[in-house]
């Protein structure tokens, strides 16, 4: 293994995750002064970084997809038949196998705070998440598709916008990857649901600690 080479695509990955964090408190705090005051500045900011942050937010998720290197990891340096004889390679794939968890949990975190300020944002603006949330998590579903699959970056939608709208065109006559991109995007709402709600309890715990200091 390429140790250095490893170690940069790990940060760049996580770099890349951590961008629609900002992005989602900055389009959160945007969107709530639009809808408070008549500045029409305002809500061409919410416009810029709305696309900003959904171009981005993608990248999050695609963190879950990265146990595929643990499996071709153990596939090309034999490390599951090596163990049969030498237990320390069957220990080498725990450590792995706890690195891409962590790694993925990095990427569900990320996930659920880009969107949790812009949730915020929806309820100001008084528009249900469960109305938007359909087609944001499709959207997410289809970006993870987009650059696991063909590679593309976020920056494409502004270097090559004819063909990504052509891809995106060509979806809905592929019946099986559609169906895919559903499956997953309802994997990706379940995982959101469920550290928003753990973030919940971290922040109502946390509190609860600075209530009795």
């Amino acid at each position: 293994m390429n140790l250095s080479g490893f170690l940069y695509h790990t940060l760049w990955n996580l770099g890349l995750a951590v961008i629609p964090v900002a992005l989602g408190y900055a389009l959160g705090a945007l969107g709530r002064r639009a809808i408070a005051g008549h500045n029409p500045l305002l809500w061409i900011g919410v416009v810029v970084v709305g696309f900003l942050w959904l171009a981005f937010v993608p990248n999050t998720c695609y963190l879950l997809t990265e146990w595929r290197h643990l499996l071709q990891l153990v596939e090309r340096n034999h490390l599951y038949t090596r163990g049969e004889s030498d237990p320390q390679y069957l220990f080498a794939i725990g450590l792995f196998a706890f690195f891409y968890f962590c790694y993925s949990g990095c990427g569900v975190l990320a996930l659920t705070l880009s969107i949790r300020p812009v949730e915020r944002m929806l309820r100001v603006w008084r528009l249900p998440f469960p109305l938007v949330a359909p087609f944001l998590f499709l959207l997410l579903s289809v970006g993870v598709y987009l650059g696991l699959i063909l590679r593309y970056n976020s920056w494409d939608l502004w270097t090559h916008p004819k063909m990504v709208g052509t891809t995106l065109v060509g979806i809905p006559f592929r019946p099986v990857l559609s169906f895919s991109i559903f499956v997953f995007a309802l994997v990706l709402w379940g995982l959101y649901e469920a550290l928003d709600i753990w973030v919940d309890g971290v922040k109502e715990r946390l509190s609860r600690f600075k209530v009795k200091g």
